[in-house]
């Protein structure tokens, strides 16, 4: 039977100096492309012509470059919490359930950069962040220590604060 879902955010990665970076490589990847049209041996002729055939490392670097937007664009991190778990599910592979009765702690906490993706600090243990220095930091009752990364830091904090007011 599902619980009743208490608190629920997707985030996704919409940072827009991200988006500079990888359109800046597709434009420079663009440039190659086009470079033969804006050669000045064309000026003499009026016969211009255009061949798709480039060299295959620059088809390669078009069709990684697309690949890294097409997957960038649908990545997200989803955050559910019920009465009786905090759910998130992580880019493409990463699905994690907290149980409230396996969790010592939980506070919404402001902390320093640690990256975007799933990554490993000293301080926060396994961290999971799309975007923002805001989050939830959980301390499991056997010592091992998460952060959750949220856009919606008062609403996951009253959430957070109701479940340890009625546990």
């Amino acid at each position: 039977m599902h619980k009743k879902v208490l608190f629920h955010e997707i985030q996704k990665l919409r940072q827009w100096w991200i988006w500079l970076i990888i359109l800046a490589a597709f434009i420079f990847n663009l440039y190659f492309i086009i470079k033969p049209l804006l050669s000045s041996d064309h000026a003499s002729s009026v016969n211009m012509s255009f061949s798709l055939i480039m060299p295959y490392t620059t088809w390669l670097f078009i069709l990684l470059t697309l690949a890294v937007v097409v997957l960038l664009f649908f990545m997200k991190m989803t955050t559910v919490i019920t009465e009786d778990k905090i759910a998130i599910k992580h880019m493409y592979v990463v699905k994690k359930d907290f149980l409230w009765e396996d969790i010592a702690s939980a506070e919404i906490i402001t902390y320093g950069f640690v990256g975007y993706g799933k990554r490993y600090s000293i301080k926060h243990g396994i961290v999971y962040n799309m975007r923002g220095n805001k989050g939830l930091a959980i301390k499991l009752k056997n010592g091992k220590k998460y952060l959750i990364g949220t856009q919606k830091e008062e609403n996951l904090r009253e959430v957070v604060r109701n479940i340890q007011n009625h546990t």
